[in-house]
């Protein structure tokens, strides 16, 4: 594996910081780093580290995981709330799509989160995180197609892993896959050993991620030594589209206490 840096320009940076001073306060490093997991693959992920680091997480937006850094877009959850997560003492690696990967919405479909080379792509973030913060508990969080990434990792990596988070998980088989049957179910939730978190909003109506998927996805986490559901209320729904930004499906309006609700299960859940 090789680790590269590109420090991000002064324009994206000064959109990405927030107020004044933010970045300093925030973040002891704010940079844009790359690996190449497979041959002839580069996989980007924005790399924020505060001060003093509790823990790491490699953080699985949803969609194609395509990650844009442009300001003034509409965000996914993670990308928007990728400072708040470095805020709360969480190293974060937002990863975007491989290299490799451009045939849908110029990223991943769905069907490829499922796969060897997908988890290949992980192992890679997550060993650049582990050489940079050796001691830090290193957790996987995915929001939407991003928990499709993130359970069939868990299911299959337990290895330099401590947990899991999946926010507004796919628990039926989205349009957008291609006809494909994929959802979280068809991997071995059963498999996975580290703590499991599964969160989602209780008026969520995008018709792939209802939630109830979380309690069942508890229900079959009979290896975890730890598993969870919550169900969160509140905020608004302004976007036209359920599954999209700006919605119940993606916290909006109560992004701060999602955060809150996934820093504290991390922190609560060290390894043994």
């Amino acid at each position: 594996m090789r680790l590269s840096r590109l420090v991000l320009p002064a324009c994206i940076a000064a959109s990405l910081a927030g107020p004044a001073g933010a970045t300093a306060a925030i973040a002891a490093e704010d940079t844009v780093l790359s690996v190449r997991p497979r041959p002839g693959v580069t996989v980007k992920f924005r790399y924020i580290a505060p001060d003093r680091p509790k823990a790491a997480a490699v953080l699985l937006e949803g969609g194609s995981g395509r990650v844009k850094l442009a300001a003034g877009k509409p965000q996914g959850f993670l990308i928007a709330n990728t400072r708040a997560f470095a805020a709360k003492g969480i190293s974060v690696a937002l990863m975007n799509a491989p290299s490799d990967q451009r045939g849908f919405e110029d990223g991943m479909p769905f069907t490829f989160r499922a796969t060897r080379e997908h988890r290949t792509d992980i192992d890679a973030v997550l060993a650049a995180l582990a050489e940079r913060l050796p001691d830090a508990p290193k957790w996987v969080v995915g929001v939407s197609a991003g928990t499709i990434s993130a359970a069939a990792y868990a299911a299959n990596r337990t290895r330099g892993l401590d947990g899991v988070v999946l926010l507004s998980s796919i628990a039926r088989p989205p349009k957008r896959a291609g006809g494909a049957k994929i959802t979280v179910f068809g991997f071995p939730i059963g498999r996975i050993a580290v703590p499991l978190l599964a969160l989602a909003h209780r008026d969520d109506t995008c018709r792939s991620t209802p939630p109830f998927g979380a309690k069942r996805i508890v229900d079959m986490a009979s290896s975890s030594r730890h598993a969870a559901a919550m169900l969160v209320q509140g905020g608004t729904s302004p976007g036209r589209n359920a599954c999209r930004p700006r919605t119940h499906h993606t916290f909006f309006g109560i992004e701060d206490e999602v955060v809150a609700k996934v820093a504290n299960f991390i922190f609560a859940h060290p390894p043994r």
